[in-house]
């Protein structure tokens, strides 16, 4: 296989456009340009696939200039890079539940989205299951306003269930969301 910068360019011409003086200098012009310009930055490129070994500073500047939702320049590394190496498509597909579920799983991993239809309950609305772990009240907020942003306008949050296999130590019995505020009920005694 012939490399780029091997290349003539004029072989890649056809047979009748060789003949013309001005066609193979306009060639050899591109040739030219292609060699010094552009070669020399497809290095660069690779960058772009490989964010996991990325700088965490590069990661952070290009989250902002992406405009990446929710990055918060206190994760951790990998989540980070999954932020950045995700946010197009998460731009793209913003309203899809497979956005919600991108963005959900690039920060906290493990949550379910239970859509309407597979729980028996009013058109347009969804709950969060999250599994095997249970979030601080933080992270609960940090949750809900990722949904919110990222999920479709007709689309309603039902609730938020966190459904673990470990013996759980809670101060409370039943919670829900409201207004940015994490409600909590003593257990019944």
């Amino acid at each position: 296989m012939t490399k780029i910068a091997d290349l003539d360019f004029t072989s890649l011409l056809p047979e009748h456009l060789r003949q013309y003086d001005n066609i193979k200098s306009m060639t050899k012009i591109f040739e030219n340009q292609v060699k010094e310009k552009i070669l020399p930055k497809i290095p660069q490129l690779f960058m772009y696939k490989d964010f996991e070994n990325m700088d965490e500073d590069l990661l952070d500047e290009l989250a902002i200039s992406w405009h990446v939702d929710f990055y918060d320049e206190q994760l951790i590394k990998s989540k980070k890079a999954a932020m950045v190496s995700n946010s197009y498509i998460s731009h793209l597909g913003k309203g899809t539940e497979a956005s919600l579920q991108d963005a959900l799983d690039d920060v906290f991993g493990g949550i379910e989205i239970l859509k309407w239809f597979q729980y028996g309950v009013d058109p347009f609305t969804f709950k969060l299951i999250v599994d095997n772990s249970v979030p601080t009240p933080e992270e609960v907020d940090r949750i809900y306003e990722m949904a919110n942003h990222y999920k479709g306008a007709r689309d309603h949050i039902t609730g938020f269930t966190v459904s673990t296999t470990d013996q759980l130590n809670l101060e409370y019995t039943v919670g829900s969301h409201s207004s940015g505020r994490i409600v909590s009920m003593p257990a019944a005694e």
